[in-house]
């Protein structure tokens, strides 16, 4: 909810708006609508995997021997939350 809130959702109208938050080790997932969360899971899967799969699809997409270095600086570049 504060994630919500923070990027500026419109939490109270009776729209959905879904956030997902990517930690280390685990991905959050929740959908909120009219201040109330709707749904929320959790699940095993997070950023360094993430980075992972990432690097593996980049390094057989474009033929590129290390991506790692820059793959941390791309998803800060667009992993900030943006109200959508």
């Amino acid at each position: 909810m504060a994630a919500a809130i923070g990027a500026g959702l419109p939490i109270t109208e009776p729209t959905s708006n879904m956030v997902v938050d990517i930690g280390g080790g685990t991905t959050e997932v929740a959908v909120i609508s009219l201040a109330g969360i709707v749904f929320s899971k959790s699940v095993r899967v997070g950023g360094d995997k993430i980075d992972e799969a990432i690097l593996q699809y980049v390094k057989r997409k474009y033929n590129l021997a290390d991506w790692r270095t820059d793959c941390r600086s791309h998803q800060t570049t667009i992993g900030p939350p943006i109200p959508g």
